[in-house]
Parts: C-alpha cells; structure tokens; sequence
C-alpha cells in the first residue's frame, strides 16, 4: 500500500513539474482599421507594458488580460512543444466573441514571442517560463 502511494505521488509531482506557466508582457498593441490593415491602436496603448500570467494547463489567463469568467472558458488546443507553438482558444458566449493566444514555444531563446487576438485588436509581447 505505502509502494502504491508513493507511485502514485511521484506521477502526480512529475506532472506537475512538466507544466510550466508562462508570464508575459505586451509591447505592441494594434487594431483592424475599416481598410483592413492593422494599425497602431490608440485605445489599446494602456495594454503596452502589462503583464499577464497563462497557466499552460488551462490556458487560463490572469493578469491585464483574463479570458476565463462566467461567460468564457478557454481550450488549450496544442499544449506546444519543440517544434510546435502554445495555443489556447476561448469562447464567450451568448454573443459568440473568440480570443486566441499563441506563444512559440519552440523558439530556443528563454523570450517566446506571442501574439493575441481579442475582438478588432491584436496584441504582442514575449514571454517566459513562470
């Protein structure tokens, strides 16, 4: 029984240990212009020097930036890895709005380039390990 136990939580340590959070911080913030190009946002600017924390698990986002209340619930779609990106989706419901968030991961540097997509806005930054 004490053998099971021990097992039991040396998978449940190592697990936890393989999921990293990541903490990041924003440095463009941009919008859709009715021309359809992205131009610098003059609303979003606040965004610029924030932080925010994902939990890689979840994908929950804390921070400036949240994506997890009574109205939304966010995926994670590809837990990323070295050669794929982090990605997490959330929907909010009833009126369909879609955020999603991508951190490549990949990238060797200890800075991983992100991009976020909320609405007509779209945001930028690094982030690292947490």
């Amino acid at each position: 029984m004490r053998m099971l136990a021990t097992i039991t939580m040396a998978a449940i340590c190592s697990n936890a240990d393989a999921i990293e959070n990541y903490k990041c911080v924003i440095g463009k913030a941009y919008e859709l212009s009715d021309s359809g190009d992205l131009k610098v946002s003059a609303l979003a600017k606040g965004y610029i020097g924030a932080e925010f924390v994902v939990d890689k698990g979840t994908g929950r986002m804390i921070g400036l930036i949240s994506n997890y209340n009574a109205s939304g619930k966010p995926a994670v779609l590809d837990p990323g890895g070295n050669d794929q990106a982090f990605k997490v989706i959330t929907v909010y419901k009833p009126k369909t709005t879609v955020d999603y968030l991508q951190v490549h991961e990949f990238r060797d540097e200890p800075k991983k380039p992100f991009l976020f997509v909320t609405n007509w806005t779209v945001l930028s930054g690094v982030c690292i390990p947490y």
